[in-house]
């Protein structure tokens, strides 16, 4: 998203469909145009918790909240929140066959375990 916000805003007839406007006119819909559906992937609006999109006065009210404190915010409601689950002993079989592959490759009898 940030990329995108660095790309700018492009103005012509083409990102302003003043041909679709006049086409579909009023009382018609623009989600099944054809331009719409090419645009739509270009300009793709993702609502997002890290930005904040409301206005001054609304943001202000709530705090004045920078990205980066919501982001920290978002993170810690994350790893509060988030319930992982087992791994299956199928996969849990699996990732071991792997490991002990790559320690064969590799030539190590043991994995090291705490800091080195």
């Amino acid at each position: 998203m940030a990329l995108r916000l660095v790309r700018g805003i492009e103005v012509n007839d083409q990102t302003l469909a003043v041909d679709v406007i006049k086409r579909v006119g009023v009382g018609g819909h623009y989600l099944s145009d054809k331009h719409t559906r090419e645009w739509f992937r270009k300009e793709l609006f993702i609502p997002s918790e890290l930005i904040d999109r409301r206005e001054l006065k609304d943001w202000k009210a709530l705090g004045s909240k920078s990205a980066f404190s919501r982001s920290k915010e978002i993170v810690q409601k994350m790893l509060r929140e988030h319930k992982s689950e087992a791994l299956s002993s199928d996969a849990e079989k699996e990732l071991d066959d792997v490991a002990r592959t790559i320690m064969k490759r590799e030539g190590i009898d043991t994995l090291p375990l705490g800091p080195n």
